[in-house]
């Protein structure tokens, strides 16, 4: 059982959406250019539990994307994200452009598009 929120919801698409438009355009989504030290891409905070860095698996790659989002005061492409060079060491193949076109492609299965 879970209780309906339908504006909990509604937040919810919208990010999804932004965040969607977002990876179509080849940009993080980022929303927090502040150079401070604990600046996080959201304006979160790292360490508190009410926000879900505690259980990622990438806040090295995520900082060190914030620091160049932040040195140069706007977005970065995902395309030049750390964690590109991250996965090509895992798998040596990987580009982000076969990554865009296998999720677009899945996209369009999944919502009935040729």
């Amino acid at each position: 059982m879970f209780e309906y929120d339908p504006n909990w919801l509604r937040v919810g698409r919208t990010k999804l959406k932004r965040w969607r438009e977002a990876f179509l355009n080849d940009t993080l989504p980022a929303t927090n250019f502040e150079d401070k030290r604990w600046s996080h891409p959201f304006g979160w905070q790292w360490t508190k539990d009410e926000y879900p860095c505690k259980w990622c698996d990438f806040g090295q790659i995520c900082r060190e994307d914030h620091k160049l989002a932040v040195s140069r005061g706007t977005h970065i492409a995902l395309s030049e994200s750390a964690g590109v060079e991250d996965v090509q060491e895992v798998r040596e193949t990987y580009t982000p452009a076969r990554a865009r076109t296998a999720v677009t492609d899945f996209w369009k299965r999944r919502n009935g598009h040729s």
